[in-house]
């Protein structure tokens, strides 16, 4: 068997793995599971001050994106138990599907609210954020702390699931 051949099926077989890979985690639900004053700290916190000088420009802690989303003016406020905040681009097919998932979700669930943010227009937004893809979905509780988040198309069980139990602690 030629060199050609083993790369073409080492290649294959790379190939596979990594659809299989991005098969099984697209659209999953990452859920918060560290404390808030551990993990979530507010930019001005001193937990967040002191990790500074260590992160070397890395993107902020996901806790911010609520105090960033209350800066910005969208005319909608957030949830009174839970929203649902969607990061999307306007040539992104998975972007509208989530939008309809999103806002049946919203429209269907008392105290949830949905949120879609260009990411084009808000680009600082995004990079606070730590966006590297649209569709991308952060499951924020009534305080504006983020419960979870979703890379792609997220399931609709998994999202019902969650707000579910968001709105059954508010």
């Amino acid at each position: 068997m030629s060199n050609q051949a083993i790369w073409l099926i080492v290649l294959l077989g790379l190939s596979t793995v990594f659809g299989l890979y991005r098969k099984r985690t697209e659209g999953r639900i990452t859920l918060a599971t560290v404390s808030p004053a551990q993990e979530w700290a507010p930019a001005s916190s001193p937990e967040h001050q002191a990790a500074s000088p260590a992160t070397n420009g890395a993107p902020k802690r996901a806790s911010t994106l609520h105090a960033s989303i209350k800066e910005l003016k969208f005319g909608q406020a957030l949830g009174s138990d839970a929203t649902l905040v969607q990061f999307s681009s306007a040539f992104c097919q998975p972007c509208r599907a989530t939008r309809l998932l999103l806002e049946d979700v919203a429209s269907s669930t008392p105290g949830v609210t949905h949120i879609e943010i260009d990411a084009e227009a808000h680009l600082d937004l995004v990079r606070a954020m730590g966006v590297t893809r649209t569709p991308t979905t952060f499951i924020l509780n009534g305080q504006g702390d983020i419960v979870g988040k979703s890379v792609g198309l997220p399931k609709r069980l998994e999202v019902l699931n969650v707000v579910e139990a968001v709105t059954a602690n508010a």
